[in-house]
This record gives C-alpha cells, structure tokens and sequence, in this order.
C-alpha cells in the first residue's frame, strides 16, 4: 500500500466545485497579503471533472511584466525560453494553495496516481512561443545562416 500524504485544509467532504471556492478565497488573501500580484493580474479558477476524477485550474492573466516570466536562453545558452525566478515563485505559491485542498497517494514509478483532484497552475501567456518566439526564430536562424555562410 502506498502512502497517502494530505494538504493541511483537506477535508473529504469537500467537493470540487467548493474546494474551488476556497481556493479563490486563498487566493484573494495572498493578495492582499501582498504574496502575489495584484491588479491588472486576474486568477481565474476553474474546474473539470471527467471519467475517473476531476481537475482544479488556476490561470493566471494580464500579468504586465512577461519580461519577468521568461529568459530568452536556457540554462546553457541555447535558443529558448525558461521561466524566471519570479515566475516560478508564483506558481509555487499558487501550486501550495491547491496542495493544501489535496491528498496524493500516487506512486509515479509503477503509475500508479491517487489524487483527491488533478491540479494545474498555468500563466495566460504560458509561454511567449506566439507572440516573440516566431520573429526571435527568424533572428536567430538568420544569424545561424550568415555563420555558416562566413
């Protein structure tokens, strides 16, 4: 039997569309406390449920600074984007939020997941791929091009 670990406000009584509510309360809170942006940024929580489980969504949208959020190289220099510092502070932050509603017995090596909901913590602009990759491709390809040619 694999052990089942619990998020400190889980409560099995709780339904998705409630654990849902609490979230966005958690959220508030975390704003006002000034442990996540605020205004113009809107977190949006939204739910699923499916055969065999349901899911609790966090987007996160019009966040001002994509700048904070994304690098243009990776970690060794190559072409790419790879979330900033502060963006992966917000998703963890956002991601203790949802943990703290859920219970995971899962044991990935076998595949086996045992969740109270499936969580996910996404940025509206999850990734600048559709307005900046095409045009940094383009840059980039000639530069690589014109090396070559040299």
């Amino acid at each position: 039997m694999y052990e089942i670990t619990y998020g400190s406000k889980y409560d099995g009584s709780l339904d998705t569309a409630e654990i849902a509510k609490l979230v966005r309360k958690d959220i508030k809170a975390e704003v006002k406390a000034g442990n996540l942006p605020s205004a113009p940024v809107k977190y949006s929580v939204r739910i699923e449920r499916f055969a065999g489980g349901s899911s609790v969504s966090i987007f996160v949208k019009g966040y001002d600074k994509p700048a904070s959020l994304w690098t243009e190289f990776g970690p060794f220099g190559q072409p790419g984007y790879v979330r900033t510092d502060e963006a992966k502070a917000i998703i963890a932050r956002l991601d203790s939020i949802l943990n703290a509603y859920n219970f995971d017995g899962s044991e990935v090596q076998v595949d086996y997941f045992h969740v109270n909901f499936y969580g996910h913590v996404t940025f509206g602009m999850d990734c600048p791929e559709d307005e900046n990759l095409a045009g940094y491709n383009a840059t980039y390809a000639k530069a690589h091009n014109a090396r070559i040619a040299a």
